[in-house]
């Protein structure tokens, strides 16, 4: 493997870690909205300043692999074997070459189009936005679907081992990210977990999430999807005695009695 590919395979994991980090910076920051307890505000306020470090410092990371990768990809010598001169071609090398002007034309074009290549590929972050949650994914023409923005319930799910309610939000109008405030309470009894938090990614009316503890470490993962007007939720990573595997959940207007759509 050559030392190009060994920084483009350390970036690639760098920038997976980056994205995660900044994916729990925004639940802190969600969670510390929503929280009223001064002390809880106080660790919140810790936690959101150790991970803005840490973002920081593997933003600075990422930046340096970066300038290696372009170094090392405008040194790399493009070698080319020299042409022969006219003046040494024989007169029947000479017929064809120069009366074949259209031959030559496309060899330049074609070698001009190799290096513009080479160097689309030696920076392949060079076309992505500056904003640190916006390269979570790369930019999607179709936005999330502005259905999943709401309150929703799973209470009258009869065939939910869970009640689950959300409160998802979405930022602008074309952007592929959500976050939500996440109750889930045992329909047994037997666990609770209040003060949850998600955040994800998604396009259409699919994204998948990240769920967050109420001093936002990582303890799952989920798929939404919406179905008609209702959202389905399943989970694919954590502990199934306080989080649902699979239900469906139903808009609520706040304020209002909560209905099943048909």
């Amino acid at each position: 493997m050559s030392s190009i590919q060994t920084l483009q395979y350390q970036h690639a994991a760098l920038e997976k870690e980056y994205q995660v980090t900044a994916s729990k910076l925004a639940a802190l920051r969600q969670k510390k909205g929503y929280e009223t307890d001064v002390s809880e505000q106080f660790k919140l306020e810790q936690q959101i300043e150790e991970t803005s470090t840490t973002l920081e410092r593997l933003g600075q990371q990422l930046e340096q692999l970066e300038q290696a990768i372009q170094a090392i990809a405008t040194s790399q010598p493009r070698t080319q074997t020299p042409a022969p001169a006219v003046d040494q071609l024989s007169s029947s090398e000479k017929t064809p070459l120069l009366k074949s002007p259209l031959i030559a034309l496309a060899a330049i074009g074609a070698v001009g189009l190799g290096i513009l290549v080479t160097g689309i590929f030696a920076n392949p972050r060079s076309n992505t936005s500056s904003n640190p949650v916006a390269q979570t994914t790369e930019p999607s023409s179709i936005g999330l679907d502005r259905r999943f923005a709401g309150n929703w319930t799973s209470e009258f799910d009869v065939s939910a081992t869970h009640t689950v309610n959300l409160q998802i939000k979405i930022e602008g109008d074309q952007t592929n990210e959500l976050s939500a405030a996440m109750e889930a309470f045992s329909r047994q009894g037997e666990a609770s977990s209040g003060g949850l938090s998600l955040t994800g990614q998604g396009k259409g009316d699919a994204a998948k999430v990240i769920i967050y503890d109420s001093r936002a470490r990582t303890i799952g993962n989920a798929e939404l999807r919406l179905e008609r007007e209702n959202l389905v939720w399943r989970l694919t990573a954590g502990d199934k005695e306080s989080l649902p595997t699979l239900t469906t959940l139903y808009r609520i207007d706040e304020g209002s009695p909560a209905s099943p759509s048909p």
